[in-house]
């Protein structure tokens, strides 16, 4: 008698036994990836604040230089593009 209540399911009970089936193995699926990520970021070396603030400075101090030498050079062309000029007026 139990094994007939089983097959005598109607289909919506069916569907959704189906669907909560499905649901539940998608559950399954989706936590070993999550436990080895979580694993996995526990594995990173982050960075200290003093190594933060050092590299900090480091980068601000080599774009400070860069852009100081830059400006030097174009100062230079500069000055020798006026002085070209400044020879071919006296010249013509």
């Amino acid at each position: 008698m139990v094994k007939e209540s089983k097959n005598k399911m109607s289909f919506s009970e069916k569907a959704t036994k189906l669907a909560y089936e499905r649901k539940k193995k998608k559950s399954r699926q989706k936590t070993p990836f999550l436990e080895g990520m979580k694993t996995e970021i526990k594995k990173i070396s982050w960075t200290s604040k003093q190594e933060l603030a050092l590299a900090t400075k480091i980068v601000l101090g080599s774009i400070f230089c860069l852009s100081i030498g830059i400006y030097v050079i174009d100062l230079a062309l500069r000055g020798i593009m006026h002085g070209l000029s400044l020879l071919t007026h006296i010249i013509n």
